[in-house]
């Protein structure tokens, strides 16, 4: 099962669920159904929360109280199928996991979303 956060228009309009047998949706990520909602982006989803138990997916933009000075976006790399950190000041690739960054959800907070240009 993958979970995706939906956006049309770049506003977020809900959440898909997709599973072997079909896709489930949901507006509020809480409640699903068969109903589709339309959209024209997809943003995968983490597996991880930060310390407010808000999902984290990609392009959002979160800090760790481990880099109290940094802001990373995290990005997915669909070659590599993972995903990555980038420094949000200066777009440098994070020389660390997103897996051991985000794995102590108390030190996470998301603080954004990240528009893409």
């Amino acid at each position: 099962m993958r979970i995706f956060r939906i956006r049309e228009a770049g506003e977020i309009v809900g959440f898909m669920r997709e599973h072997d047998f079909g896709a489930y949706y949901s507006l509020n990520g809480y409640q699903w159904n068969g109903a589709p909602i339309v959209y024209d982006s997809i943003e995968y989803f983490t597996k991880f929360k930060d310390r407010d138990g808000e999902r984290i997916f990609e392009n959002d933009v979160v800090q760790s109280s481990d880099y109290p000075e940094n802001e990373f976006i995290i990005t997915y790399d669909h070659v590599l199928t993972k995903f990555l950190l980038v420094d949000y000041f200066n777009r440098n690739i994070f020389n660390g996991s997103v897996d051991e960054l985000l794995a102590d959800r108390f030190k996470i907070k998301r603080v954004g979303f990240f528009k893409q240009p």
